[in-house]
């Protein structure tokens, strides 16, 4: 029997819809698939920086899903997420670092999801790496957590702050640092100020108190003591 106007054109506008409403439901997978098979981005891997590699691996491997909050998954705050990949940014540094890192690595449940443009080898070691850097930055202790210690305040660490801390930090018009709970108090500082992180060392001018005996067992006690965590 031939089939009416209406009729003719009911299949394939059903057929449309359920297109359109697919695409709609996997956002994520219609922006990721493609005919066209990934290119490798070419990255240092041994010293990724943000605007060596970094930026057009995020652009290329993250933007699909994460550069438009109406997509799905994307985060919250996606001006952070995109912007905060660079070292200056460290609301990234705070809330995305250590999340992006965990899913990149992850081999269950990685990022980027099975369905989309994968990793390179090269460009996930180059995102590792990069990732590791900026969680170390935002958390100075990172390279020191398995650290243990037997030194105590009194016995071993007093002398050594009497004698190089003291004199600048008396807590009358300067910061305090004559008890282990005025180090606890200023832990952070002390121990940026001790491994490079800050511009100026300390004790002031005093470039090698960190490399010396004193200054490695203040680091250590820093690091690792439960006078100080």
């Amino acid at each position: 029997m031939p089939l009416s106007l209406s009729e003719a054109f009911r299949f394939p506008l059903a057929f449309l819809c359920a297109f359109f409403c697919a695409s709609a439901f996997f956002g994520c997978e219609a922006y990721d698939l493609g005919d066209e098979e990934a290119a490798p981005i070419a990255v240092n891997a041994s010293s990724p920086t943000w605007n060596n590699g970094i930026r057009e691996v995020v652009e290329k491997r993250c933007d699909n899903c994460h550069a438009k909050g109406e997509r799905p998954f994307a985060p919250s705050n996606v001006a952070s997420f995109k912007s905060g990949f660079s070292e200056s940014e460290a609301t990234f540094q705070a809330t995305w670092a250590a999340a992006s890192l965990a899913r990149v690595k992850n081999t269950s449940n990685p990022m980027p999801p099975s369905y989309a443009d994968p990793l390179f080898e090269e460009e996930k070691a180059a995102l590792v790496s990069y990732l590791e850097a900026v969680v170390a930055k935002s958390n100075p202790f990172a390279t020191c957590e398995k650290t243990t210690t037997a030194l105590t305040f009194a016995s071993d660490i007093k002398t050594i702050t009497d004698a190089n801390c003291k004199g600048c930090h008396p807590g009358v018009n300067a910061t305090p640092l004559l008890t282990a709970a005025d180090f606890k108090a200023k832990r952070s500082a002390v121990f940026e100020y001790l491994s490079g992180k800050r511009s100026q060392p300390m004790p002031p001018g005093d470039d090698a108190f960190a490399s010396s005996a004193d200054g490695k067992a203040l680091v250590e006690w820093i690091c690792a003591s439960s006078e100080v965590k």
